[in-house]
């Protein structure tokens, strides 16, 4: 798909299991429709210093990576 219409689909799910992709991110920050999201733990090994996400989305989970 097209970068737009994976924005849609990823911010008009109700359950969503992100990525560490800003797309992702974005998408979920100004979804009003999920209902339950997976969202990795960040390991700052792999996606840097600067990242210091915290959740916005109630009903979160978070999922280890390796």
């Amino acid at each position: 798909n097209d970068i737009i219409t994976d924005f849609n689909i990823i911010k008009n799910c109700k359950i969503l299991i992100s990525s560490i992709s800003t797309i992702c991110w974005c998408a979920s920050f100004f979804s009003t429709t999920i209902e339950k999201c997976y969202m990795p733990i960040l390991n700052k090994r792999i996606s840097g210093e600067h990242c210091t996400f915290r959740t916005f989305i109630e009903n979160t989970d978070f999922y280890k990576i390796e």
